[in-house]
């Protein structure tokens, strides 16, 4: 009997495993699994101060920053160190945080008034409450309300009242000493 040949291969010949010691290269799509292409594609050192100003306005208009960056094809990490890079970048930063913030609490305030499909009328013409909607627009606003509170202090259900309390005492020395 003629020895069995080992089938032919297509394409390129595989490359042998790498040995101990040897680094384990990864594929740059096992790299990049589960990060959208708009992302992957991008290179935090390519970052422009116009892209990262384009986030800042749409964050401020109520966009959340990784979708904004998403939109943008800028990197997180890079709107990040544009922001650390100075003092102004820093404050627009927060500028567009506290502009987040009044979005999501309209957001929520539209979310909590909507009324549009809150009572339908059934078969027998009567008015009838839906309360997965009722449900749902309550949620959308307890999740607003809740998200412009981490933003920002002035959207919390609780106040802050700790902090310094001076105060100055004044005493009548000659009274206390018992001249009068």
């Amino acid at each position: 009997m003629a020895p069995q040949q080992p089938p032919p291969t297509r394409g390129r010949p595989r490359k042998p495993a790498p040995g101990p010691g040897q680094p384990v290269r990864q594929s740059r799509r096992a790299k990049t699994a589960g990060v959208p292409a708009s992302v992957q594609t991008t290179d935090p050192a390519s970052s422009t101060p116009d892209k990262c100003v384009r986030v800042l306005g749409r964050v401020a208009a109520g966009e959340l920053v990784g979708d904004a960056c998403i939109a943008e094809v800028l990197h997180t990490d890079a709107l990040y160190a544009w922001c650390d890079a100075a003092p102004e970048h820093q404050a627009a930063f927060a500028r567009a945080r506290q502009r987040q913030a009044d979005s999501f609490a309209e957001r929520g305030m539209r979310a909590a008034f909507a009324s549009n499909a809150d009572v339908v009328i059934d078969a027998k013409g009567q008015p009838r409450v839906r309360g997965e909607v009722v449900m749902r627009s309550r949620l959308q606003w307890d999740a607003c309300r809740w998200y412009a509170a981490i933003l920002s202090p002035h959207y919390a259900d609780k106040v802050d009242h700790t902090g310094e309390v001076r105060t100055r005492l004044l005493v009548d020395v000659e009274r206390l000493s018992g001249s009068a």
